[in-house]
Formats: C-alpha cells, sequence, structure tokens
C-alpha cells in the first residue's frame, strides 16, 4: 500500500511511471530525498508523479517573511530556484547582521549571549538556539509535507 522511494530524478520518474502501472499500485508513494521536490521529477514523471509526497526543510512558497523576494532575486540572479541550503545560508547572514546590529561591545562573551537569546524569524523560517540533552545550541528545524498536484508542488502540512 506504501511505497517509499530514494534516488533521483531520473530513476525516481522511472520507478513511478512503473508503479503507475501495476496491478494494484501503491496508495501512498513518498520521495525521500530532496529530489522529489524538485521540478525535475515532474518533467521526468510527468502525470505519474501526481499526488507524490515529499517531506521538504524550505521552498520559496512556503509562510516566511522575505522568502517569496529572496527566491526572486536569486532567480534572477542564477536563472534557477534556489534549493533549501541557499535559503538556510541567507537566513545565516540574517541572523548574524541581527546579532551585530545589536552589539555595543563585540566581546566574545556578548556576542555568545545575543546568539543564546536570539529569537527571529528568517526567509528559512524562526530561528532560536536550544539546547538540550543531546545538542548545544542548536536551531530546531521543522519538516513540510509537500506534494505534486497537476505539475506544482503544494504544502500539505507541517
Amino acid at each position: 500500500d506504501i511505497l517509499l522511494l530514494a534516488g533521483k530524478s531520473k530513476e525516481a520518474g522511472i520507478l513511478l511511471s512503473r508503479c503507475r502501472k501495476m496491478e494494484v499500485p501503491p496508495k501512498l508513494i513518498i520521495g525521500c530525498s530532496p529530489a522529489f521536490s524538485r521540478q525535475e521529477i515532474w518533467d521526468t514523471a510527468g502525470e505519474n508523479a501526481e499526488g507524490l509526497k515529499s517531506v521538504v526543510l524550505w521552498k520559496d512558497f512556503l509562510p516566511y517573511a522575505g522568502a517569496d523576494e529572496f527566491s526572486r532575486e536569486y532567480n534572477l540572479y542564477f536563472s534557477k530556484s534556489p534549493e533549501y541550503h541557499a535559503a538556510e545560508a541567507h537566513a545565516s547572514f540574517e541572523v548574524i547582521a541581527n546579532i551585530f546590529s545589536q552589539a555595543q561591545t563585540f566581546t566574545r562573551k556578548e556576542i555568545k549571549y545575543l546568539l543564546a537569546a536570539t529569537e527571529m524569524m528568517t526567509v528559512f523560517g524562526p530561528v532560536r538556539f536550544v539546547t538540550d540533552s543531546l545538542y548545544t545550541n542548536q536551531n530546531r528545524l521543522t519538516g513540510h509535507l509537500v506534494q505534486w498536484h497537476e505539475g506544482f508542488l503544494e504544502l500539505v502540512g507541517n
């Protein structure tokens, strides 16, 4: 009933095509790599990708302040849509700019304090550094469930 796919766009396109031709096709197909949320998957698999679900860390249509503007500018400069790594790098500079705008002495102690107190929204989503039994000063990321529908990737849930 459920098929979990891993691989690259070309391989996935072939697998999706074969799945749709099965006597009893899977009711739910989940792609577990970034390839399944890229346009190439629809370009390769076409309608066979309809309903394909995947989990992403970031897409430009997520409701984060500045994400759409960042995506437009990135696309103008590089002639392609940004991946989550680019948004994450941009968010890092947003955090650095925020810290530098608050710092007065720029000592190591002050910068560490300001980072620990950081709670802000970026193009990549919310940033807040937390420490628990496993990690120190980590920003917790939220995965987002997306699916292909009529050639477009859409948000299903968080």
